[in-house]
């Protein structure tokens, strides 16, 4: 297992990911509002949903790449002075 400092980026994202992010919604081919946590395979979905959801879930992580990277920059620069 990674140490305090190497598994920082790891935490920063789990916290983000299932604390502090609210993601947005899609339609699944029922019409129905499918919770974040759902997973769909391939065989479960049309594409169109996967893409949507893709979508929903990468846009909302973009939303915060600067604060991310600057999370990471300040920890690599501890382990490395």
């Amino acid at each position: 297992m990674a140490g305090p400092v190497l598994g920082a980026p790891s935490r920063i994202f789990n916290q983000l990911e299932n604390a502090d992010v609210t993601f947005g919604t899609i339609k699944d081919e029922k019409g129905k509002n499918p919770a974040h946590s759902e997973r769909y395979s391939a065989a479960e979905c049309d594409r169109r949903v996967r893409r949507d959801a893709n979508y929903e879930y990468n846009s909302t992580f973009l939303k915060y790449v600067n604060t991310m990277a600057a999370t990471l920059v300040r920890r690599c620069a501890k382990t490395t002075s």
